[in-house]
């Protein structure tokens, strides 16, 4: 494969999941707010938050790997905070 090949191939995924080829603007931030309206509020954040948590701490002190560790508690902090910080910014 050459680099001319390989840049089309990159060309091509990035245009097949790029969502505002597909979507107007405003169906892709009504998509987002609504997954921060579901997922990132109520039991379901609790869930998720106290999962990653329990997921960071086990790769991190019984598995051994620290970096899995380190991105499960990255993400149990992102699923904590960012329905607050969504607020905060309207």
């Amino acid at each position: 494969m050459t680099k001319e090949e390989g840049t089309a191939v990159l060309d091509r995924v990035v245009d097949t999941t790029n969502a505002l080829l597909s979507w107007t603007p405003l169906e892709y931030e009504a998509w987002w707010h609504s997954l921060f309206d579901t997922i990132f509020d109520g039991n379901m954040a609790r869930f998720l938050a106290s999962l990653f948590l329990v997921m960071a701490f086990w790769f991190g002190t019984y598995k051994q790997r620290l970096g899995l560790g380190v991105v499960c508690f990255f993400c149990a902090f992102l699923v904590a905070y960012l329905r607050t910080l969504q607020l905060l910014m309207g």
